[in-house]
C-alpha cells in the first residue's frame, strides 16, 4: 500500500506580498544600478509551536514578513 501524497501550502496574505515584493525590488535595483545581476533573497519558513513565521534575506537585509497560514492538504482530494 502506498503512502498518501500530502502537498504543504504556504501563504503570505497581501499586505505580506506587497511589503516583500517592494523591499526585494528595491535590493534588485540597487544590483542593477550597480551593473551586478540581481542575487535575489532567500524566503525563511519557521514552523514550530509557536505560529508559522517568514522571514525574507536578501542585499537589501532581512526583513521579517510576520505570522503566516500553513496548511498540509491531501494531494489526491485537492486535483
Amino acid at each position: 500500500m502506498t503512502a498518501p501524497v500530502t502537498r504543504m501550502q504556504i501563504t503570505l496574505d497581501a499586505e505580506q506580498t506587497a511589503r516583500l515584493l517592494e523591499w526585494a525590488g528595491k535590493g534588485t535595483q540597487m544590483e542593477f544600478d550597480a551593473d551586478c545581476e540581481p542575487s535575489g533573497y532567500t524566503l525563511e519558513i519557521a514552523i514550530g509551536c509557536f505560529p508559522a513565521w517568514a522571514e525574507a534575506v536578501g542585499i537589501g537585509g532581512r526583513i521579517d514578513l510576520g505570522e503566516i497560514k500553513v496548511k498540509l492538504l491531501d494531494a489526491e482530494a485537492s486535483r
